[in-house]
């Protein structure tokens, strides 16, 4: 990874060319605060939607989401009514801006979910965050 890549400088450069700046992250547990039961994809959706909307809620636009892969949850209970499948233990919100784009620049907020605590930020998050078409995605200061 390259310096202007450089994860704990917060700074990354996307594949269209915008250099973003990390501004903030917050991270908490996916599952934190479940009391009972086992993840399933209809509960993972509600969770997914949550967050997102409670993102979007909390800064007035619709934050861009990193699509989480759900995996399998072993058990060996005889009767299950659905499979069992759970997101990565790490829901992640982040505020990034960039100078361009924008008069007064441009910024947006990602969710995604990871295994860890960053950083580092995992491997297949990192490579979507640089696959984001900022000026399709991002809002521009002049806007506010």
């Amino acid at each position: 990874m390259s310096k202007k890549n450089s994860q704990s400088s917060g700074r990354l450069r996307l594949a269209c060319g915008t250099e973003i700046s990390l501004v903030s992250l917050n991270q908490s547990s996916t599952y934190g605060g479940m009391l009972e039961g086992h993840p399933n994809g209809d509960m993972n959706a509600g969770l997914i939607q949550r967050f997102v909307k409670r993102v979007e809620k909390q800064s007035g636009w619709k934050p861009y989401l990193i699509t989480p892969t759900e995996r399998p949850v072993s058990h060996d209970l005889k009767v299950v009514k659905r499979p069992w499948v759970e997101l990565p233990g790490i829901a992640c919100e982040a505020y990034f801006f960039s100078r361009s784009f924008g008069e007064f620049g441009s910024s947006i907020n990602v969710c995604w979910y990871q295994d860890d605590f960053a950083f580092p930020i995992d491997a297949h998050v990192l490579e979507a965050l640089q696959n984001i078409a900022w000026t399709e995605h991002a809002r521009p200061h002049d806007d506010f």
